[in-house]
Formats: structure tokens, C-alpha cells, sequence
């Protein structure tokens, strides 16, 4: 069980690293595209 349990708590590390990224990265983008958006 103790394997199993570590390789859902990598998951567990997985998926809450994309979720973040998910959430944080259009956030950092987002400036980024208004300055685009000026330039046109």
C-alpha cells in the first residue's frame, strides 16, 4: 500500500502543479495581449 499511496501523492503533486499553471499562466499572459491588442 505504501507504493500506492506515493504514486498518488505524485499525482496529487502533477495535477495541482497543472491546475496552478492553468490558472497562473493566462494571468501573466494577459498584459502581454492588451499590449499586443494596442499595437494593431
Amino acid at each position: 500500500m505504501s507504493g500506492l499511496s506515493a504514486i498518488f501523492y505524485e499525482l496529487g503533486n502533477i495535477l495541482s502543479t497543472l491546475i496552478w499553471g492553468i490558472l497562473v499562466v493566462p494571468s501573466l499572459y494577459q498584459p502581454l495581449f492588451k499590449k499586443d491588442a494596442e499595437f494593431t
